[in-house]
Formats: structure tokens, C-alpha cells, sequence
């Protein structure tokens, strides 16, 4: 088993104290789990991105310039160090 550091960063607009948290994952963990379990870590931010274990809509997950939510990509394993931004996205319109 090899252990990696994932790091999520929130967009400042998400209401929080923390805007950052780092934690160790093994590489038999999925993405989406890791990002759950980091995002535990600032609860407050959890109630805002989380319901019943799944992220909420009105959301980008990206990492290394890729959108990992619509790519289906937090299913994959962990396979690196990983930096995740979590920035909301804002509809408008007539």
C-alpha cells in the first residue's frame, strides 16, 4: 500500500474558516472517497458540498485542469499526490 496526500483548497466564496486541508490516503482508496474524507474536515464547508455521501450539484472538482466530477474520474484510484479545488458555479440569467 502506498500513501499519497490529498489536498483540497476551497474557493473563497464557500463559506468557511478553512480553506484548506491535507490528508493521507492509500492508493487502494477512490478519489471520491478521499475528497469526502478531506472535506470532513471542515464541516461547515462539508454541510454546503455534501448530502447523504454525495456531492451536491452547482460545483467544479478540479484537479491538474481536469473537471473530475463530470469525466468520471472520482472513481478512479489515488494514484499521486493530488491537489483538489472545489469552486461554485454561478447560473444567471433572463
Amino acid at each position: 500500500m502506498v500513501l499519497y496526500r490529498l489536498t483540497v483548497v476551497l474557493h473563497p466564496s464557500i463559506i468557511s474558516k478553512n480553506v484548506r486541508t491535507t490528508i493521507k490516503v492509500d492508493s487502494t482508496q477512490k478519489i471520491l472517497d478521499g475528497l469526502l474524507a478531506a472535506l470532513k474536515r471542515i464541516p461547515e464547508a462539508y454541510k454546503i458540498l455534501v448530502n447523504n455521501n454525495h456531492l451536491r450539484p452547482g460545483f467544479l472538482f478540479l484537479s491538474d485542469k481536469i473537471e473530475l466530477k463530470t469525466t468520471n474520474n472520482l472513481n478512479k484510484n489515488i494514484t499521486r499526490d493530488m491537489e483538489i479545488k472545489v469552486i461554485p458555479i454561478s447560473h444567471g440569467g433572463v
